[in-house]
């Protein structure tokens, strides 16, 4: 498993608005599978899902009806995709940080 610490996340509206920004998100990706939670003016945002494509995941929200698709730029570290909620639309990406040593 990579865990990666003080990762950042980006939110936008489908309009480009900034929704919300998080400096202390931390993800984990295993083979296949990925965590991740990030806080806005709700509350925590904790998404989790599979692979459904090597480096493209399908998430669903614990906390809201809310999904997102991410992909894993592995040369950028990045995850960058889009998220649903309702009527509602946008982007989502976080710059992913250090990676944990897994000692």
């Amino acid at each position: 498993m990579a865990r990666f610490r003080d990762c950042r996340a980006e939110v936008r509206h489908a309009t480009g608005d900034l929704l919300c920004e998080d400096d202390d998100v931390e993800v984990r990706i295993e083979q296949g599978w990925i965590l991740f939670c990030y806080w806005d003016e709700r509350g925590a945002v904790v998404f989790e899902g599979a692979e459904s494509a090597p480096g493209r995941f399908e998430l669903k929200a614990r906390s809201r009806p809310r999904t997102a698709r991410l992909v894993h730029d592995t040369s950028r570290g990045v995850l960058e995709g889009s998220w649903n909620e309702a009527d509602e639309r946008g982007g989502l990406r976080i710059e992913l940080g250090e990676e944990e040593d897994p000692a």
